[in-house]
C-alpha cells in the first residue's frame, strides 16, 4: 500500500483553470474523500492523479515515487467510475477475474480469488449471471470486485454509488468502508454528497472553483470551517449564513452583532477579536442544532422571531423563523414532538462559542 500525495498542481483546458495550486496528501491506508459542487474540478483531480489528464504544474507522488510522467499502467492504481463498465458478454466471474487474466495469472487460482472476494462482497450466488441479469447495486459491486481483483496500490472512485436509490447506497456505503478497512488500501473517493463523505472519510477536502478551500478530519471541517462555504456545504441541515454589521459601545454588553431584524449581544472578548476585521463587511454562521428555541421568553439574551415554516424530520423538526419580521430565514432543529406553528412566536438562543465569523467578500474565516 501506498500514500498519494499532491502538491500545488494546477490544470487548465485553454485559458480556463480548473485546478488551482491543489496540494493535499492521502496517507498510507486512509481513506479520504475530495467533496464539492458539479464542476469544481473534483473527477478532474482524480484524473490526473490516475495519469489520464496531464497537469499543467505541480506534482504527484505515488509511493513517494514522482508519477507526473509515469503512464497509468505503471501507476497501479485501480479506479472505479460511476458507471459500471462491465462487460456485457462475460458472466459475473470472468469480469472480475479479467485483469487477473490479462496478466496471465493461472486460472485456478484467478477463479478462487474471485470467489474470495465475491464472498467479500456477498455476490458469490452471481457468478454465473450476465451484467443484464443484475441490478444496478449488484453491477457496481461486480464492478468494485474487479477493482479489487487487481490488488492495486491504490483505489481512486469516481461516484461510484450516485447511480443507485437511496436505500441501496447508504447500504452499499457501508459495505465499502468495511472491506476499504479490511483491506487497509489507500483510497481517494469523489462526491457531491455531503452525508456520504462524513460516513465515509477519514480525512475529507472541500473543493469549490478549483480550489482546495479546507483538507482534514471530518469533525475539524464541522466544527471549525475555514470559509463560508465550508461551513455551507458541509452538514445536513445546513449552517446558518447571516450577514451582520458588528455595534461597539461603552455600556454592557459592549458589543453586539447586528442582522436583518436581530440585535444579539456577544462577549466582549469575541467582540475584540471580530472588530478587527469588521470594516470590510461580516458573515456569521451557526448550524440549527446549536440554536435553542422556546415559546416563552428566556432568561438571558434572546432573539425574537416568527416561525415561518415547520417540516417534520424522521427524529426531529427544522423549523424556519423570521427574527423581527425581517427578510432573513433562520433554521433550527427542534424535537419531533415539539408544538409550533406558522405565524407562532417563538425566542431563539445563541451559542457565542459556537458562532463563526467570515469575510462578507472572500468568505474566508476571520474568528
Amino acid at each position: 500500500m501506498v500514500a498519494i500525495r499532491v502538491e500545488d498542481v494546477w490544470k487548465s483546458y485553454g485559458d480556463d483553470a480548473v485546478l488551482e495550486g491543489v496540494t493535499f496528501e492521502v496517507p498510507d491506508g486512509e481513506f479520504a474523500v475530495l467533496l464539492g459542487p458539479s464542476g469544481c474540478g473534483k473527477t478532474t483531480l482524480l484524473r490526473c492523479i490516475a495519469g489520464l489528464e496531464k497537469v499543467r504544474s505541480g506534482r504527484i507522488y505515488i509511493g513517494g515515487e514522482l508519477a507526473n510522467d509515469l503512464p497509468p499502467v505503471e501507476r497501479d492504481i485501480a479506479m472505479v467510475f460511476q458507471g459500471f463498465s462491465l462487460f456485457p458478454t462475460m458472466d459475473v466471474l470472468e469480469n472480475i477475474a479479467f485483469p487477473l487474466r490479462i496478466r496471465g495469472a493461472a486460472r485456478q487460482a484467478a477463479d478462487e480469488r474471485v470467489r474470495e472476494i465475491a464472498k467479500t462482497l456477498s455476490i458469490e450466488h452471481l457468478l454465473e449471471k450476465l451484467p443484464k441479469e443484475l441490478s444496478g447495486g449488484e453491477q457496481q459491486r461486480v464492478a468494485i470486485g474487479r477493482a479489487i481483483a487487481r490488488q492495486p496500490k491504490a483505489f481512486l472512485m469516481d461516484e461510484p454509488l450516485s447511480n443507485l436509490d437511496a436505500p441501496l447506497r447508504a447500504q452499499l456505503r457501508s459495505e465499502l468502508k468495511r472491506i476499504q478497512r479490511d483491506l487497509g488500501v489507500t483510497t481517494l473517493y469523489v462526491t457531491h454528497d455531503q452525508a456520504e463523505a462524513l460516513a465515509l472519510a477519514d480525512k475529507i477536502g472541500v473543493l469549490n472553483r478549483g480550489t482546495l478551500l479546507q483538507y482534514g478530519p471530518p469533525q475539524d471541517l464541522f466544527q471549525a470551517p475555514s470559509s463560508a462555504f465550508v461551513a455551507r456545504f458541509l452538514g445536513d441541515p445546513q449552517a446558518n449564513i447571516l450577514n451582520v454589521s458588528l455595534r461597539s459601545g461603552g455600556q454592557p454588553p459592549a458589543y453586539a452583532i447586528v442582522g436583518d431584524g436581530f440585535t444579539l449581544s456577544i462577549p466582549e472578548a469575541l467582540g475584540r477579536a471580530v472588530e478587527r476585521h469588521a470594516g470590510r463587511g461580516l458573515q456569521v454562521s451557526i448550524r440549527p442544532e446549536e440554536i435553542a428555541l422556546s415559546a416563552a421568553p428566556p432568561q438571558g439574551d434572546s432573539v425574537q422571531a416568527t416561525v415561518a415554516l415547520d417540516e417534520p424530520l424522521t427524529l426531529y423538526r427544522l423549523v424556519t423563523v423570521r427574527p423581527g419580521g425581517g427578510p432573513a430565514g433562520i433554521k433550527v432543529l427542534v424535537a419531533k414532538d415539539a408544538r409550533v406553528e406558522a405565524g407562532q412566536g417563538v425566542w431563539l438562543r445563541f451559542d457565542s462559542s459556537k458562532l463563526h465569523f467570515f469575510d462578507r467578500e472572500t468568505g474566508r474565516l476571520v474568528v
